[in-house]
C-alpha cells in the first residue's frame, strides 16, 4: 500500500469502535499484543510502552508490569463524573509512552470498555509521535509498507474496529467544516462493507471488512496536494454511501 511520505506532516494510526463490554484483564493482553506490533515501527517506537498515570508518572512498562498491576493501572483512567465519581460505563483511559517525559516520545494513547451508546466517546486507540513528524523522521519509513500499514493490520486484528485508518491532521482539520460521514485516512479500514473501488478510492475486502487505499495519496506533489487528494475522496465516498 502506501509509501512514507517524502515531506512533512502529522500522520497517526487511529481505531475507533463503539459500546463494547469488555474486562479489564482482556484489554490488558490486548495492550500486551499492542506493545509487541508497536515496537516493529521506526525510532522512536524501537522500545517497551511504559503506562503513565493521570498524574504523569511512569508505573513500568507494559511487559514488566504483572497483569494485576496492569489491572490496576487501567482502573486508574476510569471515567468520571463532574463531581468525581467513577463511570465505568464511559470506559477506561489510558496513556502509553516509550520515553515519557521526552520531547520525542511514541505515544500509544486509548479509551476502552465503554459500553454506554449515548453522551459517550465511543472506545479507541491512537498511536502517535509527541512532536509534530519532520522530514528525518519521515524518511525513516515510519509509516511505510512494512511499517505503519502492516502494523495497522495486526491492530486491527487485535482490537476489531469499527474504523481504523493512517490519518494525516491537516486533512482533519479541514473535516471540521464537513459534515461527511466518513473520513478517510491515507489508507482506511472499515468493518462495514458498503464502499467500492472508483477513481479515487481502491478497495479491497479483507480482514472482516473494507480497506479503502486513495489513489494518488503516495504520488502527491506535497502537503496541500495530498490533504486535497484525500478531502476529495473522502467526499466521493460520502456522496457514493447515501445513494
Amino acid at each position: 500500500m502506501t509509501e512514507a511520505l517524502p515531506f512533512g506532516g502529522e500522520l497517526s494510526l487511529r481505531l475507533s469502535w463503539g459500546p463494547r463490554g469488555e474486562g479489564l484483564d482482556a484489554v490488558g493482553a490486548k495492550l500486551r499484543a499492542t506493545d509487541a506490533v508497536v515496537r516493529r515501527l521506526h525510532a522512536p517506537f524501537g522500545r517497551s510502552l511504559a503506562v503513565v498515570d493521570p498524574d504523569g508518572n511512569a508505573l513500568g512498562t507494559v511487559p514488566d508490569l504483572a497483569d494485576t498491576a496492569l489491572v490496576s493501572a487501567l482502573e486508574l483512567g476510569v471515567a468520571r463524573n463532574e463531581d468525581g465519581a467513577p463511570l465505568p460505563q464511559d470506559g477506561y483511559s489510558v496513556r502509553l509512552e516509550t520515553a515519557p517525559g521526552a520531547t520525542l516520545s511514541g505515544r500509544v494513547v486509548g479509551r476502552f470498555a465503554a459500553t454506554r451508546s449515548r453522551f459517550s466517546a465511543g472506545n479507541r486507540l491512537s498511536v502517535s509521535v509527541s512532536q509534530t513528524f519532520s522530514d528525518e523522521l519521515i524518511g525513516t519509513g515510519f509509516f511505510a509498507e512494512d511499517g505503519g500499514v502492516g502494523v495497522l493490520r495486526e491492530l486491527v486484528a487485535i482490537w476489531e474496529p469499527d474504523t481504523a485508518g493512517v490519518f494525516l491532521a491537516e486533512a482533519e482539520d479541514v473535516f471540521l467544516d464537513l459534515e461527511l460521514s466518513i473520513e478517510l485516512g491515507v489508507v482506511t479500514y472499515l468493518a462495514a462493507r458498503d464502499v467500492s473501488t472508483s477513481e479515487l478510492v481502491r478497495t479491497t475486502e479483507s480482514d472482516g471488512g473494507t480497506w479503502i487505499e486513495v489513489v494518488g495519496a503516495a504520488t502527491a506533489t506535497g502537503l496541500d496536494d495530498l490533504v486535497g487528494t484525500i478531502v476529495r475522496a473522502s467526499g466521493a465516498v460520502h456522496r457514493s454511501r447515501r445513494r
